[in-house]
């Protein structure tokens, strides 16, 4: 099990570099992931993101391929297996936590579902700008910071279950 979430622990580093490597080809833009990072992604605006399609619908094109799809797809899976395996294998190590182990699955579940929901929403959008309005941008924006959160609270559950498996497992000594 370690070696598995080791293994995607790497994958997702992996990804990470090189969508940005790959996204410094293109418009700056592109390389920042303005629509997806903080604190950006509460800045661009209806008229703002049909205007820079307009302008570079090139770049627009290679926010969705190839980094959107497939190499932020990937990194997301690969992130969302690290943290569940991760947490699913911590949870099962602390005996009172054995019948509940399933919710170590939501937040990551969570994360995956919004970052995919985004990015597909985002992909339309780029590719279709005439389907750019306050709602689907607002939309886009929301499933941001769903994801932000979610990933975030992914994180946070893992350390809490890394100290609490610590912990039963010196009680158990």
């Amino acid at each position: 099990m370690l070696k598995l979430v080791g293994a995607l622990a790497v994958a997702t580093m992996t990804l990470y570099g090189l969508t940005h490597f790959i996204g410094n080809r293109y418009d700056s833009n592109v390389a920042a992931r303005f629509l997806e990072r903080p604190p950006t992604y509460l800045q661009y605006t209806r008229t703002s993101l049909a205007r820079w399609v307009s302008v570079h619908p090139d770049d627009a094109a290679a926010y969705v391929f190839p980094v959107l799809f497939p190499l932020d797809m990937l990194f997301m899976i690969c992130l969302a297996a690290s943290l569940s395996i991760a947490s699913v294998a911590l949870i099962t190590s602390i005996p009172p936590l054995l019948g509940v182990s399933w919710v170590a699955l939501i937040a990551p579940a969570l994360y995956l579902g919004a970052d995919l929901a985004e990015d597909t929403l985002l992909a339309i959008l780029l590719l279709q700008p005439h389907t750019v309005s306050n709602a689907l941008v607002t939309a886009a924006q929301t499933l941001t910071r769903v994801k932000i959160w979610a990933v975030t609270l992914a994180g946070v559950q893992l350390i809490a279950l890394g100290v609490a498996a610590l912990l039963a497992r010196q009680l158990t000594r």
